[in-house]
């Protein structure tokens, strides 16, 4: 059976189905290690959005930084990376496999547009978790 939908209703199925995601908790981290494969230091502080607050002393963020969402408002030391365009918002392809299956490839507009609105950061490009190390290595 096929079936059509509008843009705008589109994109109000997808803000329903990304009410658990609204509340995140934000917090900027700073990455700083030497990269042996370039020779040289990562500089890279984006914003991390989490499920459970990391300064929680329960929480041990510092073991596996189990983020959503990453907002990199700056490339890495402040320099454009070829491919990529900031304000860039990095999501978690574990956390949206089956919204990834259900939209194709409307997710990543989708969820620019969801993303604005919601956090209130502008977003040029969005990518998932996978093409992170292209965008702080390149």
């Amino acid at each position: 059976m096929k079936v059509l939908i509008t843009e705008d209703k589109l994109q109000s199925l997808f803000n329903s189905m990304m009410l658990e995601f609204a509340n995140l908790y934000e917090h900027e981290r700073d990455y700083d290690y030497y990269d042996y494969n370039k020779n040289t230091y990562i500089d890279y502080s984006p914003l991390n959005f989490y499920n459970i607050d990391d300064n929680d002393d329960n929480n041990s963020w510092w073991e596996d930084d189990d983020w959503v969402f990453q907002y990199a408002e700056n490339p890495p030391y402040n320099e454009p990376v070829d491919g990529f365009q900031t304000p860039l918002l990095i999501y978690s392809k574990y956390s949206f496999k089956s919204m990834l299956e259900m939209f194709g490839s409307k997710f990543n507009d989708l969820l620019k547009v969801w993303f604005e609105s919601t956090y209130d950061y502008p977003i040029k490009q969005v990518i998932d978790d996978y093409s992170t190390d292209k965008f702080v290595r390149s």
